[in-house]
């Protein structure tokens, strides 16, 4: 079903009841936000939490087919849907889904089978809706001023509430607020709509009355009494989606507020939606802001330096655990362009995401983006700028593009020796990441060198326990490995292991790493047994931090099924299995 009226009237507000108080609950409920168009949503929310690979072509017939083998009934709410190509395609794929499907748009959509229309509201409940949000007594002799204010509001819902908490806000009874409103040439009225003649649609009709939507609560902005440090929250959160974001974990982080006051205000005053612990601002409202209050440059640079900060992965964290916040940071990057000082690190974040879903093929533009700009802003020797060519050097890497790669690493291993020594644990990390490419060539001897001389510098500045010190035992014990010269791989990969338990906990994906060498190394001893229950934690690791959609997830389930084949098969070896698992719950 779709559920079709201007902007304001209440489309959100319904599917919100239908999601949380319906009679009967749905067992799952997935609520999309469609200005970020439905592929998008799909892939970053939706098809992470079902394990299904997006790098696969048949990716959403998958997905489908997965929702459709869940409990029923199941609600898909598509909240601000826009009509485009890409949209109308999904939702043709979508009506094999045997869920429960709503959405909201201002256009209608032919792909429905169902339309409810939402119109204005009648008048009676347009005074119940004004008393409700203006907590003011209204006096008898001002119920006649009041029809008039609805009239000149156009019955439009969110107009009404906005008249009422801006009358609140500034302690105005009823007849003050309609001259007010008068005063400022606001007309909403409905007798003030665009007439439609034959050659025009109710569709052009709807298109312009919103229109006058915006023209009209744009002048309205002329009562609010808005300081100027709301008046930069609101621009800055009219830049994002237009979705819920939580008061404390998100908002007043990004914003740098020590107690949220101000969103509350803002909340009361009418220009932001309180929905329990979490503040929404509604499309219409956003382009009303987008038009009155200028952007604050300055104040949307630190906004993006705190959000920066506040999605940086803790230490048992993963990039992949951010995959919700990459419409956020497509959004700061378009807006910033390179004309700011964050972009390039609102790009890096972003790129770190998509290498963390395996997205390759999006990593690497970016990265190239990051490089450009920070050359052009800090010059060609900046340390900014090794860091940059050695993320990209890894990238060509990863995507097999050794030739590209090499030049890139010398480069920034150039750079940073220049800058702080060759005894630097910044020269340590390009040295590591060097020595697995010439390990990848297969020029053993140079990767030997440059592996030991990575060890000694990171034990020498950072410490025998440090993580980074763990990378390279495990990097120069798999070196060992591919020599045959299994008696020293041993002892590096499990002091390697004993490293990153201890500062990265047992769960992380960089144990996972070192776990699936150690059990590698067993396997190429032949000692299956010793390997079996290594694989088995190891796809537990990934399947839990990465999914089943990450590459690795994919490499680690063929590593444990050649190994399987390797033991006689999985009916020899599943009461090994079954132990291990009930071992290990």
């Amino acid at each position: 079903m779709l559920v079709n009226g201007m902007g304001g009237v209440g489309k959100t507000a319904i599917c919100r009841e239908l999601a949380h108080h319906a009679t009967n609950p749905a067992h799952i409920v997935i609520w999309l936000n469609g200005q970020s168009g439905i592929e998008n949503e799909l892939q970053t929310i939706v098809a992470p939490k079902f394990n299904i690979d997006i790098k696969q072509a048949d990716w959403l017939p998958q997905l489908i087919e997965t929702l459709n083998q869940q409990p029923r009934p199941s609600l898909l709410l598509l909240d601000n849907l826009e009509k485009n190509d890409s949209n109308t395609a999904v939702l043709h794929q979508l009506k094999r889904l045997n869920w429960h499907l709503i959405a909201t748009s201002r256009e209608p959509l032919a792909e429905f089978d169902t339309t409810y229309n939402i119109d204005v509201l009648p008048v009676a409940q347009c005074v119940e809706l004004f008393k409700r949000h203006y907590s003011m007594t209204v006096a008898k002799a001002d119920l006649q001023t009041l029809d008039a204010l609805i009239e000149l509001a156009g019955q439009h819902t969110l107009t009404i509430e906005l008249l009422a908490k801006t009358a609140r806000d500034g302690m105005l009874d009823v007849q003050s607020l309609y001259q007010a409103v008068k005063a400022t040439g606001f007309d909403l009225s409905l007798k003030a709509g665009v007439s439609v003649t034959a050659d025009h649609s109710g569709v052009t009709q709807q298109q312009n009355r919103q229109m006058q939507l915006h023209e009209h609560l744009s002048k309205l902005f002329q009562l609010a009494n808005l300081q100027q440090d709301e008046k930069d929250i609101l621009r800055t959160l009219a830049v994002l989606p237009c979705q819920q974001y939580h008061c404390r974990d998100e908002l007043m982080v990004w914003l740098g507020l020590d107690e949220p006051e101000l969103l509350v205000s803002l909340s009361k005053k009418g220009w932001l939606q309180r929905v329990d612990m979490h503040f929404v601002m509604h499309p219409v409202i956003a382009h009303v802001v987008k038009v009155q209050i200028e952007l604050n440059q300055a104040y949307l640079e630190e906004f993006a330096s705190c959000f920066l900060h506040a999605i940086q992965p803790a230490a048992s964290e993963h990039w992949i655990e951010k995959s919700n916040y990459i419409a956020q940071l497509v959004v700061l990057v378009e807006i910033f362009n390179d004309k700011a000082s964050c972009t390039p690190y609102l790009i890096f974040n972003l790129a770190c995401i998509y290498r963390a879903q395996g997205q390759y093929e999006k990593t690497l533009p970016l990265l190239q983006q990051q490089l450009k700009i920070i050359e052009k802003n800090l010059g060609p020797d900046h340390p900014d700028v090794a860091k940059i060519l050695n993320n990209l050097a890894e990238q060509y890497r990863l995507l097999g593009e050794f030739k590209q790669a090499l030049p890139l690493f010398k480069r920034a291993l150039h750079i940073k020796e220049s800058l702080f020594g060759d005894k630097s644990p910044e020269v340590a990390i390009t040295l590591n990441n060097l020595a697995i490419l010439y390990e990848e060539l297969g020029e053993y001897a140079k990767a030997l060198l440059l592996y030991e001389r990575t060890i000694k510098i990171l034990e020498t500045t950072l410490g025998t326990e440090d993580p980074k010190v763990a990378t390279a035992l495990n990097n120069l014990a798999m070196l060992y490995n591919a020599q045959r010269e299994h008696q020293k791989s041993f002892p590096l990969l499990q002091r390697a292991l004993a490293i990153k338990e201890k500062n990265l906990g047992p769960k992380h994906p960089d144990v996972a790493t070192t776990l699936n060498n150690l059990a590698h190394l067993h396997e190429s001893m032949d000692e299956y047994e010793k390997a079996l229950p290594l694989y088995l934690r190891t796809l537990v690791i990934v399947e839990q931090s990465l999914g089943t959609n990450h590459p690795r997830f994919k490499t680690t389930t063929v590593n444990l099924a050649q190994m399987i084949e390797k033991m006689g098969g999985i009916e020899k070896v599943q009461p090994l299995i079954d132990e291990w698992h009930a071992n290990n719950d």
